[in-house]
């Protein structure tokens, strides 16, 4: 229950913050009866495909140092020589089952005959490179 009230924190807090709007539609239905079947089909796909937290490590790199060398007035050579660059290591973690869950909330939401009506978009979505599940509307 906690990670539903989380992911509407985050569809509210993006749906504010963002110029794109993009909803489901059900002729059959009133709009009232969206935020049932949303969270309904929220849990049924968070109990058929829970989070599944992976953890990515990129290593870490040093790229080699450079020696440049040029003669001088004097008659010798002046190098100078560049240390090379370090890049630490950088963790990270994905869900493995948002894709499944995304689809299994869509299919749950076309069964009780609601289709998604997207709206033109102006600018760049928030949500574009946020990694937000795009069952939660806001694709």
């Amino acid at each position: 229950m906690i990670k539903i009230f989380f992911y509407s924190v985050v569809f509210l807090l993006a749906a504010t913050l963002s110029g794109c709007t993009s909803t489901w539609v059900n002729p059959g239905k009133p709009a009232t009866a969206l935020p049932a079947d949303q969270q309904a089909c929220q849990y049924e796909a968070l109990q058929l495909y829970p989070p599944a937290l992976a953890y990515r490590l990129t290593p870490s790199k040093q790229t080699p140092s450079k020696t440049s060398c040029k003669p001088n007035d004097k008659g010798g050579t002046d190098c100078t020589t560049y240390s090379g660059e370090y890049t630490p290591p950088a963790y990270s973690q994905h869900d493995d089952n948002d894709k499944s869950r995304d689809k299994a909330m869509r299919s749950c939401m076309d069964a009780r005959g609601w289709r998604r009506e997207k709206e033109a978009c102006t600018g760049k979505c928030l949500w574009e490179s946020s990694g937000i599940p795009s069952y939660l509307g806001l694709d």
